[in-house]
């Protein structure tokens, strides 16, 4: 299974080039849900890239491991 991990630094805009299928809210950032799933199956988005309220390194980190957790259960269930 390939696997790649895409990263978006703070000096990138919103809504830049390179993320094609990704529904984008009205401002550019990912919709992705609580559980950082995105509109693409297998791909997560944490931190100041996705839609929501509060923007702050503890909810980029609590982003982050939710991420990890997801994306552990979707590749043992897409083996």
């Amino acid at each position: 299974m390939r696997r790649r991990i895409c990263q978006r630094g703070p000096t990138a805009r919103h809504g830049a080039g390179g993320w094609g299928q990704l529904e984008l809210d009205g401002g550019g950032y990912i919709v992705a849900g609580e559980t950082t799933e995105t509109s693409i199956p297998g791909v997560y988005a944490v931190g100041d890239v996705r839609t929501k309220p509060l923007r702050q390194v503890v909810t980029a980190v609590a982003d982050g491991a939710v991420a990890v957790h997801m994306a552990e259960k979707y590749i043992a269930e897409n083996r």
